[in-house]
């Protein structure tokens, strides 16, 4: 079976297009912290595409650092870091 990474990195390998991530921090009823990162691009059709690449739960403060390095670790695991940091 084919993973959503192994799908990801072969639409990443074959289209030429720019890609955006964005973020989404919140904190449900509960208490508990989340963090969603999210991979954006327009495709041949000119129409906004969209991938959730990672719902994490957040177990420390909401820092800036801790967010980033969540969202390293998200893109790292994914593969994405060339895409990204270069």
């Amino acid at each position: 079976m084919i993973t959503k990474k192994e799908m990801l990195r072969t639409l990443l390998i074959t289209m030429q297009n720019e890609f955006a991530i964005t973020t989404d921090v919140w904190t449900s009823c509960t208490n508990l912290g989340y963090l969603a990162v999210t991979l954006y691009w327009i495709n041949e059709s000119w129409s906004s595409t969209r991938i959730l690449l990672d719902m994490i739960p957040l177990h420390e403060r909401h820092t800036g650092s801790y967010i980033a390095e969540k969202i390293f670790e998200t893109i790292t695991f994914m593969e994405l870091v060339q895409e990204f940091l270069l």
